[in-house]
């Protein structure tokens, strides 16, 4: 997931990928990643503390230069993308989702699996 610290809908969304986190921590075969495109390292664990989000299953990285986005295509932002373990782009949602969700969780899961993924709505 690709998010900032001064993205409206990227705030409305991390809670439901901290909670898929949660579900899926017992799944060695899922990470969940938050790549930030801040500008400024200090903001994203000021975001963090204030979301109550330190203890979050989510791995999150930095890429200031916002090079790792682009190259998957795209600078719209939260944007998502489902990797298989050899990389390879299997799904991608642009915008907020309900990542909290039952629907996130199965769709999570089925990719996870190499099966096709059920549609997240």
């Amino acid at each position: 997931n690709f998010w900032a610290t001064f993205c409206e809908p990227c705030t409305r969304e991390w809670p439901a990928l901290d909670k898929l986190a949660a579900r899926v921590a017992d799944q060695k075969d899922i990470v969940i990643i938050a790549v930030s495109i801040d500008k400024d390292r200090e903001a994203i664990a000021r975001y963090l503390e204030r979301m109550d989000l330190q203890e979050s299953g989510v791995i999150v990285l930095w890429d200031p230069s916002g090079s790792l986005h682009l190259q998957f295509g795209s600078d719209l932002i939260p944007d998502t993308y489902f990797l298989s373990r050899s990389g390879e782009v299997r799904r991608v949602f642009v915008s907020v989702r309900d990542w909290g969700s039952p629907a996130a969780l199965r769709c999570t899961t089925a990719s996870a699996s190499e099966r096709t993924a059920p549609s997240l709505v």
